[in-house]
């Protein structure tokens, strides 16, 4: 039995087989008319052409089509807008816009006015600037002040209770000391191999499971762990697959427990030199808006204790982590260095990586944030800001 649903003939032009199965499909899916694709030689004659214009042929397929069919109403489909009035389909292609505009060319309706359209971008852009004057003629010059005071804590960093270690000791000493070094070493504790360190490549072998590894760097940090020199082993250093940085950055976590790192103090005016790698910012609670606010901002653990309302425990292990692979900055000429360098040194320093730890840890990791950031407008910055307070009043 045949169906009576009405019978609508497509032309598809200056499309590949793959650009009209997406049509194919998407006229199977329609029930109450039925659209045929059609080829315009054989078998039926087309009602509608949709013509694709960013195929090979580009524009020049729309005005050869024009001109062998002049009558036949077509679509322009493009990822582009046309600079001309005619009925248009934008890619990607939906099938809430694809229906109810063949629908409306087939009723001689449906034409894109780019000139129209321009004029209503350009008033509802007016609308919108007329809305942010509105808004800031009604605010009070305190509001942006107001906004950081209010979801401030009341309550100071209790230093008088905060714990200190040393990341000089244990494991995590251990291990910060043999990343300065040349040579294949294995870190040892009590007579058993805990890792095999490979500083030519930057990779570390664990010759223990990672739980075991934890609980050294819990309660060993002032126990001894012994640095042995071994002889070159191909297939230990191509077992190797855990980083450096990766590994001081767990260890440092393990160490602190929620401790203040001792090289630092509460006093101490620090400031990120980049983001971390986002992989391990997931092993520390609110690491994101702690990283989006150091990265532009100095301060001391005062400052952020206060401002950014995060635990304290995830703020310095936080702290020690950074630290640890050498992306927090904690003398003043360095911060200094970094608040004036301009847009082409800091595009320089992007593209440096040591192949050696330096410093107080590894060279700097993960995304540098550049001079142009720092000096684009403030509003940006103060959206961002206002959502970092916002959140950590929830």
């Amino acid at each position: 039995m045949q169906s009576k649903s009405p019978i609508v003939n497509i032309l598809l032009v200056g499309m590949d087989d793959k650009k009209m199965a997406v049509f194919r499909m998407a006229f199977k899916m329609h029930a109450a008319v039925r659209y045929v694709i059609v080829d315009g030689i054989s078998g039926e004659a087309p009602q509608l052409a949709i013509v694709d214009v960013d195929g090979v042929g580009g524009m020049q397929t729309w005005h050869d089509f024009k001109q062998q069919h002049p009558d036949l109403p077509a679509i322009f489909c493009s990822v582009s807008e046309p600079t001309f009035s005619v009925p248009y389909l934008a890619k990607p292609v939906k099938v809430e816009t694809l229906f109810p505009l063949i629908r409306a060319v087939m009723k001689g309706e449906g034409v894109f006015n780019p000139v129209v359209k321009q004029q209503e971008r350009e008033k509802a852009e007016q609308a919108r600037k007329e809305k942010i004057a509105t808004k800031k003629k009604e605010s009070s010059p305190d509001d942006q002040q107001f906004v950081v005071r209010k979801f401030q804590r009341k309550e100071q960093l209790p230093t008088a209770n905060m714990e200190v270690f040393s990341a000089e000791r244990g494991l995590l000493g251990a291990l910060r000391k043999v990343c300065l070094q040349d040579k294949d070493v294995a870190l040892v504790y009590q007579k058993k191999p805990l890792l095999i360190v490979f500083p030519s490549i930057q990779k570390i072998l664990l010759a223990m499971p990672p739980d075991e590894l934890k609980i050294i760097c819990e309660n060993d940090d002032t126990q001894e762990i012994m640095i042995k020199y071994i002889a070159d082993n191909p297939a230990w250093r191509q077992s190797a697959k855990v980083s450096f940085k990766s590994c001081l950055w767990q260890f440092a976590l393990w160490s602190g427990r929620g401790r203040l790192i001792s090289a630092i103090s509460p006093d101490t005016l620090i400031r990120l030199k980049g983001w971390p790698n986002l992989t391990r910012l997931a092993h520390i609670p609110d690491a994101m808006r702690l990283s989006a606010f150091m990265t532009q901002t100095t301060a001391n653990l005062h400052i952020l204790y206060k401002i950014l309302r995060v635990e304290l425990v995830d703020l310095l292990n936080f702290i020690s982590a950074t630290y640890t692979v050498g992306l927090l900055a904690t003398d003043l000429n360095t911060i200094q260095a970094m608040q004036a360098s301009k847009e082409d040194s800091g595009k320089e320093d992007s593209g440096k990586e040591d192949s050696k730890v330096q410093g107080n840890g590894l060279q700097e990791d993960g995304i540098v944030v550049r001079q142009k950031y720092r000096s684009q407008s403030t509003g940006m910055l103060q959206r961002l800001m206002n959502r970092l307070v916002e959140k950590g009043n929830k």
